[in-house]
């Protein structure tokens, strides 16, 4: 089963630097950016039919998926998303892969 997913990002964060002297500069903030995710679940029950009966029986999780998601965020100082990205401070925009397991109740 298929899913995407659109969302805001607000990221407070703290930056501390050497400053080459001996001594340190710190950076604070909030930066707020944006994620966008596709994905697909994998529905693990039918691999083996008998052991989800149990495991629904045991522990009441209905179905099991194996998860599967691509994530790309942008979060730093642009003012839209398609802007450049800004040279100072943190960047916590990533491309990541995630797998996972989803149980559902």
């Amino acid at each position: 089963m298929p899913f995407f997913r659109y969302g805001f990002d607000y990221v407070l964060y703290s930056e501390v630097t050497d400053d080459g002297s001996g001594g340190k500069d710190k950076l604070q903030g909030a930066k707020i950016g944006h994620h966008m995710a596709g994905g697909v679940n994998i529905l693990l029950d039918v691999f083996s039919q008998k052991r989800a009966s149990l495991l629904e029986a045991t522990s009441g999780i209905n179905d099991t998926y194996l998860t599967i998601e691509v994530r790309r965020q942008n979060v730093d100082q642009r003012r839209y998303p398609a802007s450049a990205p800004v040279k100072y401070g943190l960047d916590f925009s990533a491309s990541m892969l995630t797998l996972g397991l989803k149980l559902d109740y």
